[in-house]
Formats: C-alpha cells, sequence, structure tokens
C-alpha cells in the first residue's frame, strides 16, 4: 500500500510540475531527523543482519512522510475525517471477524466431550484473558496489543465523528457512531490490553475538551467516560484479570510459577536500565538491543525468562538502549510537533490519537512491527501535512 501511494504521489507530483523547493520540507523534517538516527547508528560500527532488519522496518518513517511532502495533493479536516473513519470501519470488520473465528474456536471445546463443560467454565478460568489474546493472534496474525491500539483509535475515531456531526441525518448518524463505539470498546476490553485501555479513555478527554461545543457538559462527559472504563475494567473477566496483576505487592523479578505479564516486566526493565547506564549517550546499536536483553536474562530464573525474547516493551527505552539520548528525544520532537499541530488546529481527534500513541509506548515497542510503525507514521503524516488553509 505504501508503494502505491509512492507511486501516486509521485505520478502527481510529475504532472502537477511540483518542484521539490515547493515540497513541505518543514513537515517532512522531524521525521527524517528520527530516521536519520536509525540509519546512522546502524551504519556505524559492526553492522549486523539484525541492524539491516530494524532499519528495513524502520523504512515507513521515510517513505511516507517523504510521498506525504512530495505530493501537490492537499489535505483538509474534512479529508482527515474520512481517512480516519475509513480505517475505523476496517478495524471493526476486523474485529468482529476475528471474535467471530475465536467464538467458534472455543465453542468447539464447550460440552461433555470438550476441554469445558460449559461457557461459564471456560470464562472463570483464571488464564481465559490469556486464552482469548492468544487464539485471537493465531486465528487473525494480529498481536491482541496492536489490535486494542486500532480498537482504541477507532472508539476515539467514532467519538470525535459523534461530536463534529453536523449531517442532515444527525440522530442516525449519532446512533451509528455510539453503536460503532461500543463495540469497538467490547472488542477492546475482550481483548485485555491494559495500556491501549487506558490510553483509549485518556485520549477521549482530548475530544471531549476539544470538540464539545457546550462547555458545561465536559466535565459530566468525562466523568461517565471514566465511570464506563471503570466498570468496564471491572465486570469484564478477561481484562479484569489483567487489572488485578498491577499492584505494588507485584513488583519483584518474578520466579517459575509465579511470573504473569506484569511482573516480568520489573526484570525487563531491569535488564533495558542497565544496557542504557553503560550505553547511555551513542546506545549500542538497533539491531543489538535484543541480544544484549537475552544476556542479562540468562541472571534471572531461566523458567521464566528461557527462549521468551523479552524486548524493552517500552519504545522510549528501546530508541535509548539502540542509538543512545537522542534516540528518545527525537520520538518525542516527532510527537510533540504532532501534537502542537493539532493544538492550533483545534483538531482534538489529532490530539488523542498523540496522546494515545505517547502513552502505549510506554509499555510496548509499538515501531518494531510493521502494524505499530506504518499506522504511527500514517495517522502522523496526516495530521503534519493537512493543509491549514483548507480546515472547513
Amino acid at each position: 500500500m505504501i508503494g502505491i501511494f509512492g507511486v501516486v504521489s509521485i505520478a502527481a507530483a510529475v504532472a502537477y510540475k511540483h518542484s521539490p523547493r515547493n515540497w513541505n520540507w518543514n513537515a517532512f523534517a522531524p521525521f527524517a531527523l528520527l530516521f536519520s538516527l536509525i540509519l546512522t547508528r546502524t551504519v556505524i560500527g559492526n553492522c549486523s543482519a539484525e541492524d539491516h532488519f530494524y532499519l528495513e522496518k524502520s523504512l515507513s518513517l521515510l517513505l511516507l512522510p517523504l510521498f506525504f511532502a512530495l505530493s501537490p495533493i492537499v489535505y483538509g479536516k474534512k479529508d482527515v475525517k474520512t481517512f480516519m473513519l475509513l480505517f475505523a470501519f476496517a478495524t471493526i470488520l476486523m474485529s468482529i471477524a476475528g471474535m467471530a473465528m475465536v467464538g467458534l474456536y472455543f465453542n468447539e471445546q464447550i460440552g461433555m466431550n470438550g476441554k469445558w463443560m460449559n461457557w461459564n467454565a471456560l470464562v472463570h478460568h483464571p488464564d481465559f484473558s490469556f486464552f482469548i489474546r492468544t487464539a485471537f493472534e493465531d486465528k487473525t496474525s494480529f498481536h491482541p496489543t496492536y489490535a486494542s491500539l486500532y480498537l482504541g483509535i477507532a472508539f476515539n475515531i467514532f467519538l470525535y465523528d459523534l461530536l463534529t456531526n453536523n449531517t442532515p441525518f444527525k440522530l442516525s448518524k449519532s446512533l451509528s457512531a455510539i453503536f460503532l463505539m461500543g463495540l469497538a470498546l467490547f472488542a477492546e476490553i475482550t481483548l485485555a490490553s491494559r495500556t491501549p485501555f487506558v490510553a483509549t479513555f485518556i485520549g477521549a478527554i482530548f475530544i471531549v475538551a476539544t470538540q464539545m461545543k457546550n462547555k458545561k457538559f465536559v466535565l459530566p462527559i468525562i466523568v461517565g467516560l471514566a465511570l464506563i472504563g471503570w466498570q468496564g475494567s471491572k465486570l469484564s473477566p478477561s481484562i479484569a484479570s489483567r487489572m488485578n496483576e498491577v499492584s505494588i505487592h507485584n513488583v519483584n523479578v518474578p520466579k517459575a510459577g509465579h511470573e504473569d505479564s506484569f511482573n516480568l516486566r520489573r526484570g525487563i526493565l531491569h535488564c533495558s536500565f542497565e544496557i542504557i547506564k553503560e550505553n547511555w549517550l551513542f546506545g549500542v546499536g538497533p539491531g543489538k538491543v535484543q541480544g544484549k536483553l537475552d544476556s542479562c536474562y540468562e541472571g534471572f530464573d531461566k523458567d521464566v525468562y528461557k527462549d521468551r525474547f523479552y524486548n524493552t516493551h517500552n519504545q522510549y527505552l528501546d530508541y535509548w538502549a539502540g542509538m543512545g539520548i537522542l534516540g528518545p528525544l527525537a520520538l518525542l520532537f516527532l510527537l510533540a510537533i504532532s501534537f502542537w499541530k493539532c493544538l492550533n488546529l483545534n483538531l482534538g481527534i489529532g490530539l488523542s490519537i498523540c496522546v494515545i500513541f505517547a502513552i502505549c509506548m510506554l509499555t510496548e515497542n509499538l515501531l518494531i512491527r510493521q502494524y505499530g510503525i506504518v499506522a504511527f507514521s500514517y495517522f502522523l503524516c496526516l495530521f503534519s501535512f493537512i493543509n491549514r488553509r483548507n480546515t472547513i
């Protein structure tokens, strides 16, 4: 898809004689800065196959903004809203299909001859969230954390559409938006990814605060959203079990038989900071971080960390360990520039998505998979290259 977009952009630039001096270099610069750091740190030193692979996965940070920059086509708020609604609808369709496959898969295991006597026994099993997440990834080849990120963005896109709805069919469209928000939230709760779930509601605050015309309703709606999120985290067995892992009493490095998705991060953070402490200025090279982490994990209970290949689970720490202090600073600069542009345009959905990405990158390496880096580059390009003269 990026290739098709690139061909269209180049063809349009040639057809309209769009000279390079008229390209939007200012919007392109923050993306180029981040990619140039990855490129520089990759080619300097002993460049391994892992370094090349990391660089290849990061190409979206260069190509997407470059194609946006050279294209003579301009986008306004209406266009951006249309593109985002298409993304949201596609996400909902993908999620419904995935959930249906998961439901059919578990239904085959229910009954006298199955693994579970009934649905109640399955749903209340302590590992229900693990079963759901694993089955979803097996059936769709889509990691549940990235699916949850997409669903959180979709939820906020439909919320933005609801609050900016000025069509003649306002009631029916509003009801449709509410229904789709419910579907997105149900799927996200079922997939039980904690950080995207929390980020969804924090992002929603920015939409309500900027797009709500009657400001006296802002606080009640924000409180209502908080209550919905809190109740959802308590009532759904899948995400409730994951939320219950988060505790100040569960922060020690785990041992075999006593590990969960939360305390495992204690060892991950320890090893990440060990790498950064020794290489804080220039890093070890983007493709070498995982090898250093695996070596560090050998100092822990091998039954817990053996052959797991856990990454830093923090995009800022991953860039710091790989590229030195300039890595996370360049990433934060790109996010800050995008956020500032959305703030100036009063584009609540842009603020929301920037916040969602910023929060999710605290617990996930979103930019080491195509599912994450392409979505990140795409949305930030929409906000960075929006035409300020066409913002109706």
